[in-house]
């Protein structure tokens, strides 16, 4: 299963969908040439600064790597990370047998997974990389932690506050300290400063 997701994503990065032509490549070349720091204050992109911050980080490695691959690399790095937070996730109910290894190859090899990184190049696998982050932490117990995960997440995309009814579940039966929600605006806030 594994093998058969990354050739399926090798063979989804030479496409170049319109999406891309209109945002990502468009914000990548703007970054090139306006500067990778100085670009970051600009408004020139729908994305929120954080997900800017990633396509400036991959224009590194334009002088060795098509800007359409190093822009799906992203989703796709994120995809594996995520694979890795389904399995630990999953491990912390199922501690033997082959169920973890499974859920998280099952994400791995999603159509909607492979199609929505790796030929859109969209970045929503991202995001969901802090949410399973913030629910393997909410399963361990570590509460500050988790809300810390949720507020990266929802730096990224405003989609992360469908989360929140679990965070509120929690939040009613005393388990998250309401001192912790603060940690959203400010983490919010600190994503922000540097554009």
């Amino acid at each position: 299963m594994f093998a058969m997701g990354i050739i399926l994503r090798i063979m989804f990065l030479p496409a170049n969908t319109i999406d891309m032509q209109i945002s990502n490549l468009r914000w990548y070349d703007y970054i090139i040439e306006h500067g990778r720091f100085r670009a970051m204050g600009d408004l020139f992109a729908d994305y929120t600064p954080p997900q800017l911050y990633l396509i400036s980080l991959v224009t590194l490695t334009q002088s060795f790597l098509p800007k359409l691959t190093a822009i799906k690399l992203i989703p796709i790095a994120f995809d594996l990370a995520n694979v890795v937070l389904i399995y630990r996730i999953t491990r912390e109910h199922f501690d033997t047998g082959v169920k973890p290894a499974f859920a998280a190859m099952t994400y791995w090899v999603l159509p909607t997974v492979m199609v929505n990184g790796a030929f859109w190049g969209q970045t929503d696998p991202v995001y969901v990389c802090f949410l399973l982050w913030c629910i393997l932490l909410i399963i361990k117990g570590k509460w500050t932690a988790a809300i810390v995960a949720f507020s990266i997440s929802f730096t990224l995309k405003a989609q992360a506050i469908f989360i929140v009814p679990l965070l509120a579940i929690f939040f009613f039966k005393k388990r998250i300290p309401w001192q912790t929600f603060p940690l959203v605006p400010l983490t919010y806030l600190i994503a922000m400063l540097p554009a």
